[in-house]
């Protein structure tokens, strides 16, 4: 995430974050605090917890990102 956040605003490029699953988590203030994002695409989340992207899958994020306005 903060590597497409870092590009897109060097490029000044609009950008949307898809499948941003429970990671969003983690960068709250980075996601929030970008010029060029235009949305979050939550999901999906009927998945197993697995190792890698599936690791972590924390709903609530989206919630949080909702009343941080991101």
């Amino acid at each position: 995430m903060l590597t497409t956040i870092r590009i897109c605003e060097e490029f000044h490029i609009d950008f949307t974050l898809d499948h941003a699953w429970g990671g969003a988590s983690d960068f709250y203030e980075d996601i929030i605090g970008s010029k060029n994002l235009k949305g979050v695409i939550y999901g999906p989340i009927g998945v197993l917890l697995l190792p890698g992207e599936c690791g972590k899958i924390d709903i609530f994020s989206l919630i949080e990102l909702d009343k941080k306005k991101a």
